[in-house]
């Protein structure tokens, strides 16, 4: 999880998260609503956020402290050969995405994308295309083309969550689902047949990870 300048590890494990680890970040260049992006392999975790001029690599090692293995000048991402980079003071990504172009997105994950304007996007071999959808800068696949996406609400003492399906190149909403609090960050996790979505939620100056188990019902 990416807090301000901070990185924690968790673990999940039968249904609860163990933190492992934590770090703190370099100092980063002043922004007024700054970005971030995780990603984690099976050793290691690659972090970016705005303001700061390359991606990390780090990495718990045998003491169990999280430390840094590694920089790129720009955040590795699947379909787009040269990463993802945040425009200089923003929150906005910019990188040449198979099928999405190159932005400036708020957010990007597997086929969809949020653009600077909040429009949900659909990548197709002619280019991204505008749905009906709007979102904000949280976004997440939760695999069978499925996705989920926090409302486009200002922040407040409830945010709105979307779930919605990619059918060919159109998206369908199939459900809304109520967070209590601004919804900042959403991961997932796969548990027992079904998707595990973990919400970072903010509410005052606390953030909570709200954990909502999405099954996708049969017809």
């Amino acid at each position: 999880m990416l807090e301000r300048n901070t990185v924690r590890v968790y673990r999940s494990h039968g249904g609860e998260l163990f933190r492992l680890s934590e770090r703190t970040l370099p100092q980063p260049e002043p922004v007024r609503f700054p970005g971030g992006l995780l990603a984690a392999t099976e050793d290691a975790i690659w972090v970016q956020r705005s303001g700061l001029p390359r991606a990390l690599l780090l990495a718990v090692d045998e003491a169990g402290a999280l430390v840094e293995r590694g920089q790129a000048d720009a955040f590795p991402w699947p379909g787009c050969p040269r990463g993802l980079r945040y425009r200089d003071g923003t929150n906005l990504l910019e990188g040449a995405v198979e099928g999405l172009g190159d932005g400036p997105f708020l957010a990007v994950t597997a086929g969809v994308a949020v653009d600077h304007e909040g429009r949900v996007l659909v990548a197709t071999a002619d280019g991204p295309r505008p749905s009906f959808l709007r979102a904000g800068p949280a976004l997440v696949s939760l695999g069978d083309g499925l996705f989920a996406a926090a409302s486009v609400s200002a922040p407040g003492p409830s945010d709105t969550i979307l779930i919605f399906e990619r059918d060919d190149d159109e998206l369908r909403l199939l459900q809304e689902v109520e967070a209590p609090g601004a919804v900042r960050a959403l991961v997932t996790t796969r548990q027992e047949g079904a998707t595990r979505l973990l919400a970072a939620v903010e509410s005052g100056e606390r953030v909570t990870i709200v954990p909502f188990l999405i099954r996708r019902v049969a017809p």
